[in-house]
């Protein structure tokens, strides 16, 4: 079973969420718990509601938000709600809804929309099993990272960009990154090594394929 099965989810995610205006019994959108842990260790309320919004209304939102703060799952923070507890957030990461690719692509958005570090967003990625999108993330991480002069950062992000990637010109994008970080840092045998392997993934030509050619000379 997954790791949030056996933690307090079955209450508010069982029942109903409170009456609506119109007096018919809402049911609790179970992708709710996961769109909140996907937004951080806090949120605020209208960042839930509009990462939901193709799968709940603002008042069913709400009204769940009141039943898991009832059910001591939630707890105010700051100008919002966090968990109440590390464990909750993990376990609500680690369930799996039909919803849950859309409203992880709509939370990472409204993230990536306020500043959220590309290099976060690709562990957030991950961590819910979106291993192309965290792929993606790594790669704008590492490419960051090299037009900081941080190479040991751009070369851990393109490795860990490289082990979730399809073969291919992402893979291949991120062997490049690699590549050049680690000529930067003076690990040459393993900088031409890995631009061989980006050379074998890119079309010729383009500016990955470039940069792990200059690399491999």
């Amino acid at each position: 079973s997954p790791p949030g099965a056996s933690l307090p989810w079955a209450a508010p995610l069982g029942g109903p969420a409170g009456v609506g205006s119109s007096g018919v019994l809402p049911a609790f959108p179970p992708a709710l718990p996961p769109a909140a842990a996907l937004l951080g260790a806090s949120f605020s309320p209208s960042a839930l509601a509009s990462v939901c919004e193709p799968v709940a209304s603002e008042e069913a939102v709400r009204l769940a938000i009141d039943r898991l703060r009832e059910a001591g799952m939630l707890q105010p923070w700051r100008d919002g709600l966090s968990f109440s507890h590390d464990l909750l957030r993990e376990a609500a990461l680690s369930l799996r809804e039909p919803a849950q690719a859309a409203l992880r692509g709509r939370a990472l958005g409204w993230l990536s929309a306020r500043g959220e570090d590309d290099a976060a967003l690709a562990a957030l990625a991950e961590s819910t099993g979106a291993g192309a999108e965290a792929a993606m993330r790594y790669a704008k991480a590492a490419r960051r990272a090299l037009s900081g002069g941080d190479f040991e950062g751009a070369r851990g992000y393109a490795q860990r960009g490289i082990s979730l990637a399809h073969a291919g010109p992402a893979r291949g994008a991120l062997a490049a990154l690699g590549s050049n970080a680690l000529g930067w840092l003076g690990r040459w045998d393993e900088a031409r090594a890995l631009a061989e392997r980006a050379l074998a993934e890119l079309a010729r030509g383009g500016v990955d394929w470039a940069r792990a050619a200059a690399v491999r000379c």
